[in-house]
């Protein structure tokens, strides 16, 4: 029997390879200021004030933001500093596309001049464009069209090896561009006036007034220009009449070894664009340019013309050809005969960091050496602007007039400090600049533009061209200062970089261990995260993990409460107030002493809390609600009628809602010397149901009142009137959107039951919790509030006086299986995160940070009875209550973008491997930094050449381990290689020992790779270490490690690329051969056999005695190892030429498949099956299946999968870390409920709207030249099937209705996916 599998995302893709800043959601500018800071036009009004909003994207992750400006006192106007918040409506911070971003650009339609809104255009790898807007009534983005260019001529053969599609956006938005292979371009014209509708008749008139574009078409450049092939780059210039595109190319290639006798291949050509006619003239060309020129960069219309960038130099290209540039480096005069001034820095000891390109530079200048391949360029002004290295190192570049004709232009380096971007763009508001800097190896950040005042003499403006300069300096810098009466120098104008926020994210994975905690079962995971500056270590958990617990001699088994009043002072005692067993403690806790006792009650407590803004706090119980002292003194009460029994309560600032079994008491509260509780009798009938959930919710004000009623309707009243504002009665069917209801509407015929409700804030938005009688539970936000008076003056039906927009937005939908009422907790502050604590078994998190979406975690215990937040705002300690236990602990500071729970420990390195020991915990991570590279002679090991020499001496990663034990901080031990030697293998093998009982210990194992140049043989080496304790230098220290060397095998001549163990012995891949050794004597490696091999072996996995290996070429090997006598030999292999980067072994019960990944993200599983003929006796290894993923997969994990509730290995799952940052995993399913989920997964394909209107199976689909038709039927979409859950229950009967042998329905579907979540979760 053939396994099949099920892919899904543990988390997305993580940064941002594409950046786009626009106006989404912001409204039209009222006329009056005092009208725009109102709340409604930044709602909710405490979240600040909306300047407008950042797309961000990386592969198949969209992600949508608001940049918000703190409201502040008057005082500290000055000091306001925007930041970057995901906003009431977007929740979404890993929206899931079926296809690779490959750009994004903003665009003004029709529509455009109606709401003032930017559109969003979406450019994919297959070929695709998307039009995307904000719907209001949706609360997310909405498809406006889908243009496919799959069919066009230019894509009958697939992409080309590395093809990039530039995708660029005419900045008068009259059209968009793709660029195609073959040397083409789609274009998308749109239409900017309705007299453009006069250009079109009949059916296709009609059409074109719904939609914002005319029909697009694809253009040869051959047509404009025979000469045009090879294109790198291509943008659109502003300031002309028509539509004008710039274009990089390279008509003849050439390489370095060739410069010789091709050199300066670019060429660079304008192009108009007539969209009226078929003509599509060349209006102006230049050749000649260096040939590795790589990016375009369009000017401002005053300065004119295009940049284009080059690793050794930067060109400016006018209308009329003229050439304007500067060279960086050395390399240019050697690798192009362009004439160019080389920029000039000033000597070592000279002020500053500043430099000057002119010519005539001082006599201690020297020349500048950078590099800008990985920059990104921006203008700041129409002639001035920056360029961000890779190194982080800033460049200001400046353009010198003569008259209307650039003369030259000139660079200083800032001593502001970059980042490393792969994306920019410039976010106008009409409050300040912002560049938002996309980084896709960490954090993404917002960054102030501001211009100053300084001196000349710090800007060190050239004085030889001050004359030249002088119209320019005055447009651009502004009107100079004199001199000040103290003599000082006179003031310019410059540009200033300030961080205003920044958007944390993990950044690609190149490795992945895992990692026990002591006094835990649950296993975490350790990441290599990042590179360079921003290279670390990541401590990934799966479920909520707090630290340092400490043990309470208290009992709360029944609810425990922080009551502690208002306190400036954060290390203040803290007052807790805990229930158990029907007696109430109010509790003082000090810092590492034990609970002090201030009183008793004999009677429990439902709920308590303190008052806002008051040294008094609530509690309730089921006869009485109480106002007490911090000592436990009554102030004030409200008793319980005779058949009326308290459930629970909100304490608000002024009002206090009580939630009874026979309906609600609503009481104004007033603390002052008169301690006043004033019963409110406004809201009539409401007060007299029962109701399911009640909150008091201040957004607006006044302020609404927020029930679930009886029947599960929620209501919105006004608080002030008590007058219905708005219901819903759709909550039974879990609704996607909670819509006004509408009195002649029939009931739904389908609906659960409700088990359970809570209203709740998170991130200063109203939320509401339902837990459902099948086990379903989901999360609706409340979408902003947007009064309208009611038509014809008259009252709606239902009682409703106004009509108020208002919706509830599902934004998390999760299936708990079988579970009882739950108990959930609300809280605030928790660090950075709001949430919802869910007691129960197991208990649960529900987090939210202000830029992130709602997301579910699983908390680490078992089970829990209590919970509650310690400690003011920002403070991460928690209490929680099992049975009789009670603890104290600290929730670790978790990233807030909570893409996955995990804790990043920058420092400034990057690595490659790691590694867990099992024993001592310990974490063995294989390091690189770039060090310079130096040529040896082979025979006497003797230096050739002087490296510093060379324009910009080369670099080579220098490879190193180190021992981290606690801190991932800070290693407490290494090892460094030699020169030219890198790590490209690292394993904790068990290896037959004589010095260890029993007689087979852990090591570590390293393989590295000696290179010496492209003309020498690559060598490599096998180290093994030894992890020992040593004494340490004081007992505080307490137990220190180290590493000890214990062997060196250095006689391979190829290079160590995998590693691992088998039964006592060791297996390496050296080279084109495979070797089997055993470690004699604890020194020596001796081998027993081998195996030759094919090109690169890129990875090697184990199961028993049997071996899976994957080369880079040779796609993978299925390999036995027999001891007696010693040999290795190959069962079966793949005979096609894939280029594999990692397999590894999926095992479910007696059955095995193999699956690998490629450098395409393509995930296979293979069949090793003699019985089968086409195999030939086992010898070739049969394809089952291909499914196409987002991108590359770096490393593979095997975890185990246990039996239904026994804790027996049953199966085993594969977690895959991706190069863009993703985790990914793979989990065996049986034939009898895949093929159930795999009709599911078909109707979700048909009868689902997707995001952009992709196809899913389009996506997944992987051309293949051996096959017909696409082999994607043994893997099924998690990401595809995991829509089901969301869906209305009514959608979720229709869908499951027709599935062959889903007897029970949609809770059938239900229980199977539950059954298939990733053993990661609960590792």
């Amino acid at each position: 029997m053939v396994l099949q599998a099920l892919h899904n995302q543990l988390a997305a893709a993580s940064g941002a390879a594409f950046t786009v800043a626009l106006n989404l959601n912001l409204p039209p500018a009222p006329t009056s200021e005092e009208v725009r800071s109102l709340a409604q036009t930044a709602w909710p009004a405490k979240r600040g004030r909306l300047l407008g909003n950042v797309v961000i994207a990386r592969d198949d992750t969209l992600r949508v933001y608001e940049v918000r400006e703190p409201l502040l006192s008057r005082a500290s106007e000055a000091a306001r500093v925007p930041q970057l918040a995901e906003g009431e409506s977007f929740e979404g911070e890993a929206v899931q596309l079926f296809g690779n971003v490959t750009g994004l650009a903003k665009v003004k339609t029709i529509a455009s001049a109606e709401d003032g809104r930017d559109r969003l255009l979406v450019s994919f790898k297959d070929a695709k464009i998307a039009l995307l807007e904000w719907s209001d009534s949706d609360r997310d983005l909405v498809t406006v069209s889908i243009h496919t260019y799959e069919r066009a001529a230019q894509l009958a053969y697939g992409f080309p090896l590395n093809f990039q599609p530039a995708f660029a956006v005419d900045p008068a938005d009259r059209c968009a561009a793709l660029l195609l292979p073959q040397d083409a371009i789609a274009v998308l014209p749109f239409l900017q006036d309705t007299a453009e509708l006069e250009l079109f008749e009949g059916p296709q008139a009609q059409a074109s007034r719904s939609l914002p574009y005319a029909p697009s078409f694809v253009l040869p450049f051959a047509q404009s220009d025979p000469k045009i092939r090879g294109v790198r780059d291509l943008v659109f210039l502003p300031g002309f009449q028509k539509p004008t595109l710039a274009v990089l190319y390279a008509a003849q290639q050439t390489w370095t070894g060739r410069l010789a006798e091709a050199k300066d291949t670019c060429s660079f050509a304008m192009i108009t664009l007539d969209m009226t006619l078929s003509s599509h003239p060349v209006i102006s060309e230049r050749h000649g340019l260096p040939y590795d020129c790589f990016q375009l960069i369009a000017c401002p219309v005053k300065l004119g013309g295009c940049m284009v960038v080059a690793p050794s130099a930067v060109l400016h290209i006018d209308q009329a050809s003229k050439v304007v540039g500067v060279a960086v480096n050395g390399w240019h005069a050697l690798s192009s005969a362009l004439p160019l001034p080389h920029a000039k820095a000033p000597a070592p000891h000279a002020r500053g960091g500043e430099m000057d390109v002119e010519t005539n530079g001082s006599a201690g200048d020297i020349p500048l050496q950078v590099e800008l391949q990985g920059s990104q360029l921006f203008f700041v002004d129409d002639a001035t602007g920056l360029i961000l290295l890779r190194d982080n190192t800033v460049l200001n570049f400046r353009f010198l007039l003569d008259g209307r004709s650039i003369s030259s232009l000139s660079l200083n380096v800032s001593e502001q400090r970059g980042m490393t971007a792969s994306s920019l763009s410039i976010l106008e508001t009409g409050r300040a600049r912002f560049l938002v800097c996309g980084s896709m190896i960490g954090d993404t950040v917002l960054k102030r533009l501001d211009t100053i005042l300084t001196t000349a003499d710090d800007v060190e403006l050239n004085q030889a061209n001050q004359e030249d300069d002088m119209e320019l300096d005055v447009d651009l810098y502004g009107e100079e200062a004199g001199p000040s009466k103290d003599g000082s120098s006179k003031k310019v104008r410059v540009t200033r970089l300030t961080e205003a926020d920044r958007l944390q994210f993990m950044g690609p994975i190149t490795d992945l261990c895992e990692r026990t905690i002591k006094g835990s079962h649950v296993t975490t995971f350790v990441a290599t995260i990042g590179a360079a500056a921003e290279g670390g270590l990541a401590v990934i958990e799966p479920q909520v993990m707090p630290r340092k617990r400490r043990r309470l001699n208290v009992e709360a088994s029944d609810g425990i409460w922080d009551v502690t009043g208002r306190t400036a002072d954060a290390k203040a005692e803290r007052s807790v107030l805990a229930t158990s067993g029907g007696l109430t403690q109010l509790v003082q806790l000090t810092d590492g002493a034990d609970p002090t006792p201030i009183t008793v009650w004999q009677e429990p407590t439902l709920y308590a809390a303190p008052i806002p803004d008051s040294n008094f706090f609530a509690r309730l119980s089921p006869d009485s609600f109480d106002i007490l002292t911090q000592e436990g003194e009554k102030v004030t009460s409200i008793p319980s009628s005779e058949d009326e029994t308290f459930l629970d309560c909100q304490v608000t600032k002024r009002h206090i809602v009580i939630r009874t079994n026979s309906g609600l008491r609503l009481v104004q509260l007033q603390l002052g010397k008169k301690r006043i509780l004033h019963a409110l009798d406004s809201f009539g009938e409401v007060t007299g149901r029962y109701h399911h959930a009640v909150y008091i919710d201040k957004s607006i004000e006044p302020g609404h009142l927020v029930t679930l009623s009886e029947e599960s309707h929620i209501e919105v009243y006004d608080l002030t009137s008590g007058e219905l504002r708005w219901r819903s009665r759709t909550l039974l069917t879990a609704a996607s959107r909670l819509d006004t209801h509408i009195p002649d509407a029939p009931h739904p015929a389908v609906a659960l039951n409700l088990v359970s409700a809570l209203f709740f804030d998170l991130q200063h938005i109203l939320h509401c919790a339902v837990l459902y009688d099948n086990g379903l539970f989901v999360v609706y936000e409340a979408c902003r509030w947007e009064t309208s008076p009611p038509q014809n003056g008259t009252a709606n039906g239902g009682g409703l006086t106004t009509s108020t927009n208002i919706c509830f937005v599902k934004r998390l939908a999760e299936y708990f299986g079988p579970t009882s009422r739950l108990r959930a907790i609300p809280f605030t502050g928790l660090g950075e995160f709001d949430g919802l604590f869910l007691c129960g078994s197991p208990p649960r998190w529900i987090l939210r940070s202000p830029q992130s979406e709602v997301k579910l975690f699983v908390h680490d215990r078992e089970s829990m009875h209590a919970f509650t937040k310690i400690g003011g705002a920002g403070s991460s300690l928690i209490a929680e209550s099992h049975g009789a236990e009670t603890w104290l602990a600290e929730v670790p500071c978790y990233s807030a973008d909570l893409n996955v729970l995990y804790e990043a420990h920058r420092v400034g390195r990057t690595f490659s491997q790691v590694r867990s020991h099992p024993h001592i915990r310990a974490i063995v991570a294989a390091s690189k930094m770039d060090g310079q590279f130096t040529l040896f002679e082979p025979e006497e090991g003797a230096a050739i050449g002087d490296p510093s020499t060379d324009p910009i001496p080369p670099k080579i990663p220098y490879g190193s381990i180190e021992l981290f034990v606690d801190d991932l901080q800070a290693p407490v031990h290494g090892f460094e290689f030699e020169a030219n030697e890198f790590v490209t293998a690292m394993e904790i093998v068990t290896l037959d020992t004589m010095s260890h009982l029993p007689a087979r210990k852990e090591f570590v194992a390293v393989g590295t790779t000696w290179f010496h140049g492209e003309d020498r043989p690559t060598r490599g080496a096998t180290y093994i270490f030894d992890v020992v304790e040593v004494v340490s230098a004081t007992p505080e220290d307490g137990r220190e490690y180290r590493l000890r060397l214990l062997g060196r095998d250095d006689f391979t001549k190829g290079p160590v690329t995998a590693i691992t163990d088998l039964n006592g012995y060791i297996v390496t891949a050296v080279g084109q051969k495979l070797f089997v050794r055993a470690f004699e004597q604890d020194q020596w490696l001796v081998a027993v056999a081998f195996l030759d091999m094919f090109f690169y072996t890129t990875s090697l996995r184990k199961l028993k005695n049997f071996i899976i290996a994957t080369d880079a070429q040779k796609s993978v090997s299925f390999i036995m190892f027999q001891e007696e006598p010693y040999r290795l030999f190959s069962l079966g292999r793949d005979y096609r030429n894939l280029h594999l980067t990692g397999g590894d072994f999926i095992v479910s019960g007696n059955e095995l498949i193999l699956s690998t990944t490629d450098v395409d993200g393509v995930v296979r599983l293979h069949d090793y099956n003699p019985a089968v003929t086409t195999s030939h006796g086992g010898q070739r290894l049969l394809l089952r299946t291909e499914f196409q993923t987002s991108s590359e997969a770096t490393c593979t994990l095997r975890l185990p999968r246990f039996a239904g509730e026994a804790e027996v290995y049953d199966a085993s799952e594969v977690v895959f870390g991706k190069s863009n940052g993703g985790i990914e995993t793979l989990i065996p399913v049986s034939e009898q409920i895949f093929k159930r989920l795999q009709l599911l997964q078909s109707q979700l394909v048909r009868n689902v709207q997707h995001v952009a209107g992709l196809n899913p199976r389009a996506y997944r689909a992987v051309h293949n030249d051996s096959s017909t038709r696409p082999l994607a039927k043994g893997i099924l979409d998690g990401t595809l099937l995991d829509i089901f859950v969301t869906l209305s229950w009514p959608r979720m009967v229709e869908l499951a209705s027709g599935l062959p042998g889903c007897v029970g329905g949609p809770q059938q579907v239900l229980d199977e996916l539950y059954l298939l979540r990733s053993a990661w979760l609960f590792a």
